[in-house]
């Protein structure tokens, strides 16, 4: 008899067998993480003040 409460549990996402479709989905993966840590460092720097101005960031791509 299984004797496992609800609260035990584990509940995985499964990826097919299928090599490239698991590299993929690994990579889209590694890409989200990426994109939200950037976010998260964003959000951490305009709430410690560091902000740019709009200006300054149009003059150095002007500048290119």
């Amino acid at each position: 008899m299984n004797n496992h409460s609800s609260s035990n549990l584990i509940v995985m996402e499964t990826i097919p067998s299928n090599c490239a479709y698991a590299e993929n989905h690994l990579q889209q993966t590694l890409e989200q993480l990426a994109y939200l840590s950037a976010i998260n460092a964003g959000i951490v720097d305009a709430d410690a003040g560091k902000l740019t101005c709009l200006e300054t960031v149009k003059a150095k791509w002007l500048s290119r």
